[in-house]
């Protein structure tokens, strides 16, 4: 079994999402995008109330964003999708041939104490999969997420 897991502090990606701004990653190119007004609002849950929820019954997958990609070959990755507008997060894996892949998305807080990010909710993919999409739920209403990719 292959396990990657992105944690990174310092990464520009985390820093974005701690400062509560929107980040997009386009071919290389980091982009800002603005706070989302209610009346763009997507889902029908925001932040906690999001957390162990469908993003695609919510609504909340309609305006999300990819943060993080993971590759564990050119056909297998696994992603952590953002949705402004829910403020809440989960992860996407796609499997384009016969390795199994599934994965954990965290939403994580800073503890001074600790001098760290910590998680403190976690949402799993149904297992591994080969050929084809799946998500897990959601946590919402944390300043940083991370995700671990698994593949066999």
């Amino acid at each position: 079994m292959q396990t990657l897991n992105t944690t990174s502090s310092g990464s520009r990606w985390q820093t974005l999402l701690r400062s509560g701004m929107a980040a997009v990653v386009t071919a290389g190119l980091l982009t800002l995008a603005g706070p989302v007004s209610a009346a763009h609002a997507a889902g029908s849950c925001t932040g906690s109330g999001c957390t162990g929820k469908d993003p695609a019954t919510t609504g909340c997958a309609a305006d999300a964003t990819t943060y993080r990609t993971v590759y564990l070959n050119s056909q297998t990755y696994g992603q952590v999708r953002y949705s402004p507008s829910c403020d809440a997060a989960w992860i996407r894996t796609y499997a384009g041939g016969s390795l199994n892949i599934g994965g954990t998305v965290f939403g994580q807080r800073w503890d001074s104490r600790m001098g760290e990010w910590l998680n403190y909710c976690s949402e799993s993919t149904r297992g591994q999969m080969a050929y084809g999409t799946q998500w897990s739920t959601m946590c919402g209403g944390y300043p940083s997420y991370d995700l671990v990719v698994t593949g066999n």
